[in-house]
C-alpha cells in the first residue's frame, strides 16, 4: 500500500505557526494500544512495550530517553492488556498519564493518537511503542528547525521497511516496495516524530472523516501523508541509527542479539555524562575565585611558596579555568609555618577562618573559607567552598609526598616554582607541571581522557559512588555544551604550553 500527498483535502489549513522556534517541546505521546498479533502467544500475554530486552521493559526505557533529552509530561495510549502499563504511571506518576483506547482491538494507530486530543495542546513528540533506539533519534528530532518532523533511517534492509519517498527534503508518500515510490527515498521511517500544535489539529480533522467509516486508520499513511501537500513535513535521515522495531519474533531475536546491546551501551554512557553535570563550583564560582585571589595575593606579598596542585592544576593546564566538574582547589604551600605566622591572620582579618586539616594525629595542611559561606551538612565548622592546602614532607629517598598521599614526586619538578595567570589571578605552579601531573595519574592521557569525580566537596568530601570509567574528554565537553552548561572551549595541546 502506498500512500502520496493530495493537494485537493478540504481541511482549512493555515500557514500560521503557533509554536516559536525558541519554545522547548516537554510533551510526548507513545502509541501503545496494538495487540501484537505477528508475536502470536508471547504478544497474547505482554503487550509489546512491556516486553523486555533489559532490566526494563522497552516502554519504560524509552520513558528514561524522553526524560533525558528534557520531556517531562508523557502520554501513554494503551488498549492491549492496558493494566501491565499501569505500574509505569505509578513509578513516574509526576510524569507518565495513561489514555485507554477502548477500540483498540478494532482501530488503527491514529484512532490511539486521537483518543489522546484532551491530553495535549501544544506541540509533543509522536512515538511507537514497540521501537528501540538510540537518544539521538530524538535529539535529531528535537533540533531540526522544522516544526514537523518525520524521523528516517538507513534502509535497514529487514525485508519490513517503510520506505519514504520526499521531495526537497519533505514528506510525499509511504509504502512498503520502494520499487513504487520515487526517485528520492532517503530512508525508511523509524516510528518517532514531531508533530506541531497545527499539523495535530489537521491531523485530527482527516482522521475524524475517516472515522465515518472506519477507525482503522493509521497516522502516517492516512493522515501524515494526506496532509503533508499543504503542511510541510520535513524528513530528516540519521543514516546510521541504531534502532528497531518489534513487530514478530524475528525482530525480537534481532533485538535482543543486534540492536540493544549497542543502545543499551549508548544509554549507560549518556546516563554515566549526566552526572559530570551534577558536581561543580556552579553559584560559588566568583566566591571560589575571591578565594584564590585572596590567598595568593598575600602569600606572593610574602614570597612564601605555593603552588596550585591536583584537579586545579589540571583545570589550569587542560582547560585553562576551572574543571567544570571540580568542586574544590587545592594548593601546596612549602613554607607552612611561615604561612601559619604570617599569612594566616591576614585571611582571618579578611574574614577567612583557617582550620587546621589533621587527620590520625597529624597535621596534613588546613582549609580555608569564608565564615558567612555555605554551612556543609555534618561538617558544623566547614563552609563550602573552601581551598584545600597540603603540607609536603620529604622522604629519605629525597623525594617529596603529599600527606595522606603516597604518590612520590621528583623535587625538581616541583622546585623552583613558577607563576601563571589563572583567571586574572597571578599563581604559583610547579616547576615542570606536566611531569607533576604524569606522576600523580601514573600516566600521560589526562589531556584526553577524564573521570567523574569520587567526592562531593559540597557535601563535606563525601564519596559520590561515581563509577571510575574513564571517559573521551572532548565527548564530556560536547555532552556539557550540549546541555547548556556554562561555555566550555575545545581543548588543544597548546593549553599545556
Amino acid at each position: 500500500m502506498i500512500r502520496r500527498i493530495s493537494t485537493s483535502h478540504n481541511l482549512n489549513v493555515t500557514e500560521e505557526t503557533l509554536q516559536s522556534p525558541g519554545d522547548a517541546i516537554r510533551t510526548a505521546i507513545i502509541l501503545a494500544a496494538g495487540t501484537g498479533v505477528r508475536l502470536k502467544e508471547r504478544g497474547k500475554l505482554t503487550p509489546k512495550g512491556c516486553m523486555c530486552l533489559g532490566e526494563k521493559t522497552i516502554v519504560e526505557e524509552s520513558v528514561l530517553r524522553l526524560l533525558a533529552v528534557g520531556i517531562d509530561r508523557i502520554v501513554i495510549v494503551t488498549g492491549h492488556l492496558a493494566e501491565q502499563y499501569e505500574p509505569l504511571q505509578d513509578r513516574y506518576h509526576q510524569t507518565v498519564q495513561l489514555v485507554h483506547n477502548s477500540h483498540f482491538a478494532d482501530s488503527g494507530s491514529m484512532y490511539s493518537l486521537y483518543c489522546a486530543r484532551d491530553c495535549v495542546d501544544e506541540a509533543f513528540l509522536l512515538l511507537e511503542s514497540d521501537i528501540v533506539y538510540e537518544r539521538r533519534a530524538l535529539i535529531t528530532c528535537l533540533e531540526h528547525p522544522s516544526d514537523n518532523v518525520l524521523l528516517l533511517a538507513g534502509l535497514s534492509k529487514t525485508s519490513d521497511e517503510c520506505f519514504v519517498e520526499t521531495r526537497d527534503g519533505c514528506l510525499v508518500a509511504i509504502g512498503k516496495s520502494r520499487e513504487s515510490l520515487g526517485a528520492e527515498v532517503p530512508g525508511e521511517m523509524v516510528g518517532i516524530c514531531k508533530i506541531s500544535r497545527s499539523l495535530y489539529s489537521v491531523m485530527l480533522e482527516a482522521a475524524e472523516q475517516c472515522f465515518r467509516t472506519t477507525r482503522h486508520v493509521d497516522y502516517e499513511t492516512d493522515c501524515l501523508v494526506a496532509v503533508a501537500g499543504t503542511v510541510s513535513i520535513a524528513c530528516p535521515s540519521v543514516e546510521d541509527l541504531v534502532w528497531c522495531e518489534i513487530d514478530d519474533e524475528t525482530h525480537l531475536i534481532r533485538a535482543r542479539n543486534e540492536i540493544y546491546p549497542v543502545v543499551q551501551v549508548d544509554d549507560n554512557q549518556q546516563i554515566n555524562l549526566s552526572k559530570f553535570k551534577t558536581i561543580g563550583f556552579f553559584e560559588e564560582r566568583d566566591l571560589i575565585i575571591r578565594h584564590i585571589h585572596d590567598f595568593f595575593e598575600s602569600v606572593n606579598a610574602h614570597r612564601i611558596r605555593a603552588c596550585i596542585m591536583f584537579g586545579t592544576l589540571l583545570g589550569k593546564l587542560r582547560h585553562n579555568d576551572f574543571i567544570p566538574w571540580d568542586d574544590d582547589v587545592d594548593i601546596v604551600v612549602f613554607d607552612f609555618d611561615a604561612f601559619l605566622a604570617q599569612c594566616a591572620p591576614e585571611l582571618e582579618q579578611q574574614g577567612y577562618a583557617v582550620e587546621p586539616d589533621v587527620r590520625d594525629g597529624k597535621r596534613m595542611g588546613c582549609r580555608i573559607f569564608r565564615e558567612d559561606s555555605a554551612m556543609v551538612p555534618g561538617k558544623p565548622r566547614l563552609r563550602f567552598p573552601w581551598i584545600g592546602i597540603w603540607e609536603h614532607e620529604v622522604n629519605e629517598d629525597g623525594l617529596i609526598v603529599l600527606p595522606p598521599d603516597d604518590v612520590r614526586y621528583k623535587p625538581e619538578d616541583f622546585l623552583p616554582l613558577g607563576q601563571v595567570d589563572l583567571l586574572g589571578i597571578p599563581v604559583g605552579v610547579p616547576h615542570n607541571p606536566t611531569e607533576i601531573l604524569n606522576t600523580y595519574f601514573g600516566s600521560d592521557d589526562w589531556m584526553e581522557v577524564c573521570q567523574l569525580p569520587y567526592r562531593d566537596h559540597r557535601k563535606g568530601g563525601k564519596l559520590t559512588g561515581f563509577p571510575d570509567d574513564k571517559f573521551n574528554l572532548q565527548t564530556v565537553l560536547n555532552y556539557l555544551a550540549a546541555e547548556q552548561l556554562p561555555s566550555l572551549r575545545e581543548v588543544t595541546k597548546n593549553d599545556i604550553e
